[in-house]
């Protein structure tokens, strides 16, 4: 009889434990898989979703390629371009206007997201392989050939143009030595090909086109659905831009 009632103990036990395991799987598969969808107007362009917002003194558009969270990072393309000189300027003093990764903020929730500046990145290891190749820039390991003079890596994303301006480049990314472009890893690779395309201080004026470049927001504080703000200002101007966080 106590034979009977231990084993009867065992198999119950046995099956609490699988029913708590499997709970445990479910959720973490769960806030693994969540997705981000941008609220109002949206074009697109291969694939890359678009977002356009137009102030009296500046305009701003963001470009989104992921489509979850499944990545270290959530990233953005961020262009600029002022339209017309603030009133706060007066006529004597410039109109230049500095566009760095201080004149962006993220909100989770009303929670603020952590925006990771140039010199964050150099000392993190994030793979940025799978965000790259979303925003249509191959990241492929490079081949040493000692017979190539010339080896070009695909090392600048040229946003969408949209409602902005931008002044055209005209020079490729050369190098003469074939083992610089050969990284021992491909993530490093992507990585380095990130931080060149990397939003650093750029100067915005009425006399040139538009700069920008990409962000990465630590996602540690996103759980669950929600609604993430992204801000950006340009002199008075607040540019906002809405983004539904949900589960499928």
């Amino acid at each position: 009889m106590f034979r009977h009632i231990a084993s009867l103990f065992c198999w119950l036990y046995h099956k609490w434990l699988y029913c708590v395991l499997f709970v445990l799987l479910f959720s973490l598969n769960a806030c693994s898989s969540l997705f981000i969808s941008p609220q109002g107007e949206v074009t697109y362009a291969r694939g890359v979703q678009i977002l356009h917002s137009s102030l009296p003194h500046s305009k701003v558009q963001v470009e989104l390629a992921q489509k979850t969270l499944k990545y270290d990072t959530l990233v953005f393309y961020i262009s600029a371009q002022i339209a017309q000189q603030s009133p706060k300027n007066a006529p004597q003093q410039s109109s230049n206007f500095v566009l760095s990764t201080q004149c962006v903020q993220a909100f989770f929730e009303n929670t603020p997201l952590k925006i990771f500046t140039y010199e964050d990145l150099l000392h993190q290891y994030f793979d940025f392989i799978g965000i790259l190749q979303d925003f249509n820039i191959p990241t492929p390991t490079p081949r040493i050939d000692t017979q190539t003079v010339f080896n070009v890596m695909p090392f600048y994303y040229m946003p969408n143009p949209g409602v902005l301006y931008y002044a055209p480049i005209y020079s490729p990314f050369f190098t003469l030595d074939p083992a610089n472009v050969a990284y021992s890893q491909e993530r490093r690779g992507a990585l380095k090909v990130f931080l060149i395309n990397y939003l650093r201080e750029s100067t915005l004026s009425l006399e040139s086109g538009a700069q920008g470049g990409f962000i990465a927001l630590s996602k540690s504080k996103i759980k669950n659905s929600g609604t993430l703000e992204l801000e950006v200002h340009i002199q008075e101007d607040i540019h906002r831009f809405y983004f539904d966080i949900h589960t499928k």
